[in-house]
């Protein structure tokens, strides 16, 4: 079931274990969390505070390296606005955004289309971006993802990580500031 933030959920825990596995081949932290997580009325909760500080300090790695690097933002973007693209023009349909990601991406890739094409080849390991607010190509403020999970305390209580860990709370408010000023990016090399 899905939670409101700062809650965990099926899905928050499973996108970060599924990317936490990709990016850094932890698999050992991976399983330390899963023995980690319990049933608490009706709510997946931590059986321990240190790792459940540990998740929610990975969380915010992972959202600040991946899902809201402006990079990564920025790759979405060209990517996204190849997909507009094509589908202004009829190359793809709306219907094709429902089979999977190889069916669209050959489909941009065959399409001939020098627009299409141009966007597709900037998405390469040589992409490059700059922050810049005074000469950028776009502005983009991210959704906020973060988790600051609840666990089983010592004396059997249910709390958060902030009211165990301060410094965690300090870095969550950074987070969040930079979240919300957003980047103004600029492509620079592909």
């Amino acid at each position: 079931m899905e939670r409101e933030l700062p809650d965990l959920c099926a899905d928050r825990i499973d996108y970060a274990l599924r990317d936490r596995a990709a990016y850094h081949g932890d698999h050992v932290m991976v399983k330390s969390y899963l023995d980690s997580f319990v049933v608490k009325d009706d709510e997946i909760i931590f059986n321990d505070q240190n790792v459940a500080k540990k998740f929610a300090e990975d969380f915010l790695d992972t959202d600040y390296k991946y899902w809201s690097h402006p990079r990564e933002v920025a790759l979405f973007q060209v990517l996204a606005d190849a997909i507009k693209i094509a589908l202004e023009k009829k190359i793809i349909s709306q219907d094709d955004l429902f089979e999977d990601d190889s069916f669209v991406f050959d489909k941009l890739k065959n399409s001939q289309d020098k627009d299409v094409l141009e966007h597709l080849n900037k998405l390469n390991p040589k992409f490059e971006i700059k922050l810049d607010d005074k000469d950028y190509d776009f502005y983009s403020r991210n959704k906020l993802r973060f988790v600051n999970p609840k666990f089983v305390s010592e004396d059997s209580s249910i709390k958060r990580v902030t009211d165990v860990f301060p410094e965690f709370e300090e870095t969550l408010e950074e987070h969040k500031d930079w979240i919300e000023s957003g980047n103004y990016i600029k492509i620079v090399a592909y």
